[in-house]
């Protein structure tokens, strides 16, 4: 390919798979910040929350830039595209240290 290796400017990533990282998309959560993680309840005219309470845990690697979240209130994994960054407060770290 390239006589004398390959250039820097290159990331791992981009060698292997071919897609640039975005660090404005693909790092924009840091792993175990609080998030507010949109949800979309069917039907949507109902009156069930349409935000969960979430943990961070880190970029898919797709395209989308869909993140892994831990849902606080059941513990389960999420895979969603949009969320709004909230500050942690005591009552979440006593959620997630019980």
């Amino acid at each position: 390919m390239w006589e004398t290796g390959i250039p820097a400017i290159y990331s791992p990533r981009e060698i292997i798979t071919g897609m640039k990282v975005d660090y404005k998309r693909h790092c924009k959560l840091d792993f175990g910040e609080y998030a507010e993680v949109h949800d979309e309840p069917t039907p949507t005219n109902g009156m069930k929350s349409r935000m969960r309470p979430c943990v961070a845990l880190g970029p898919t690697g797709n395209l989308q830039c869909t993140y892994k979240f831990m849902d606080i209130n059941t513990g389960m994994k999420l895979k969603k595209r949009s969320c709004t960054c909230i500050p942690m407060s005591d009552l979440v770290i006593g959620q997630i240290t019980r």
